[in-house]
């Protein structure tokens, strides 16, 4: 999401690096709630605070394509009721998803791991999955709540 906003700038590097930095020297003073999100929302405020200050600072307003929709959509990332939110949170999740399960590739068989992705998150069924990878009904279900039960255990290290 990060990328969406610094696209608008010809020094997305520069604008990276801001952030970068600022994570870095405020990451200390970060004290978490304990609400779902917390750590996600903090993040997200302090990218959109840093792209709009250098949006202010370095003059990018003649640069930005979009003009002043770049600061609506500065806005919008800002409301934790947004779509624009809602697709960062949607994001984070399936980047915490993918790393959590190419950790576990380690762990399962590839059967394994491909018979859970298809029915959790492809939505597919169980019989299909079953008959196209030579398992069983049962060993489909298994799987699943194997892969499921260890991505559990993991996440809930990793998500706030």
């Amino acid at each position: 999401m990060v990328e969406v906003l610094v696209r608008a700038t010809d020094s997305a590097l520069g604008v990276e690096q801001d952030i970068l930095f600022t994570l870095v020297e405020q990451l200390p003073r970060f004290r978490h709630s304990g609400q779902p999100g917390a750590f996600r929302a903090w993040l997200r405020t302090v990218a959109t605070n840093r792209v709009r200050l250098c949006w202010r600072t370095q003059n990018y307003r003649l640069q930005a394509p979009g003009g002043s929709e770049f600061l609506v959509l500065l806005a919008e990332l800002e409301d934790p009721q947004s779509s624009l939110s809602d697709e960062w949170n949607l994001d984070h999740q399936r980047h915490v998803l993918q790393s959590l399960l190419q950790e576990l590739g380690q762990e399962f068989e590839p059967v394994t791991l491909e018979a859970f992705r298809r029915v959790a998150l492809l939505d597919q069924l169980p019989s299909k999955v079953a008959q196209d990878l030579g398992m069983t009904v049962g060993a489909v279900y298994i799987a699943k709540s194997r892969v499921l039960r260890r991505l559990r255990e993991e996440a809930s290290e990793l998500l706030d």
